[in-house]
């Protein structure tokens, strides 16, 4: 029983962390973004303004760009274009119908301790346990990730609560690991 208490205790810190987190500042666009194509963009974010950064074949092309709520608007050769932002900010759909999703892919941590890695290509993901395997397969999609445990035959959904966080459907949380 004092085991059972224990560890509720210790789920409830490491969920309550997680969302203390995502409730003192709202999540930035920092990072990795994959398109559908799985090409990476950059974008570093300051307050409201942000810069991406992305190839296009050999070169380097840098936006620059501002983020006013849930909408994204980028110059590019005296050009805006237009985008809106998910609630959990996990994908960016731009008015052309192309959609951007940030990149997930790394090692995580679940609240037993136990490392699961995600490998991420456009909006699908593959996850695997600690020995290689892969137990899961899923997507992003504009309200959240959704995996199927291939061992289980379940599908569960989850929601990013910040760039380091994922809480899913059944109430437990992953943290990525630095």
């Amino acid at each position: 029983m004092k085991q059972r208490v224990k560890q509720l205790f210790i789920l409830s810190v490491f969920i309550l962390g997680i969302k203390n987190t995502t409730q003192a500042a709202t999540i930035a666009l920092d990072g990795l973004w994959l398109d559908e194509d799985n090409l990476k963009t950059a974008i570093v974010q300051n307050d409201n303004r942000i810069i991406l950064n992305n190839k296009s074949g050999n070169k380097l092309v840098k936006m620059n760009g501002v983020v006013s709520g849930k909408t994204i608007t980028v110059s590019i050769d005296r050009a805006n274009f237009t985008g809106e932002i998910s609630e959990d900010n996990l994908v960016i759909t731009w008015k052309n119908g192309s959609k951007w999703f940030r990149d997930i892919s790394g090692t995580w941590e679940n609240q037993k301790g136990h490392n699961i890695n995600i490998e991420q290509i456009g909006s699908f993901v593959r996850v695997k346990n600690a020995k290689g395997e892969v137990e899961s397969v899923g997507f992003m999609k504009d309200d959240g990730i959704v995996i199927i445990n291939k061992i289980k035959n379940e599908t569960t959904s989850g929601s990013l609560l910040d760039e380091n966080g994922i809480v899913w459907k059944d109430g437990t949380a992953w943290r990525k690991k630095k």
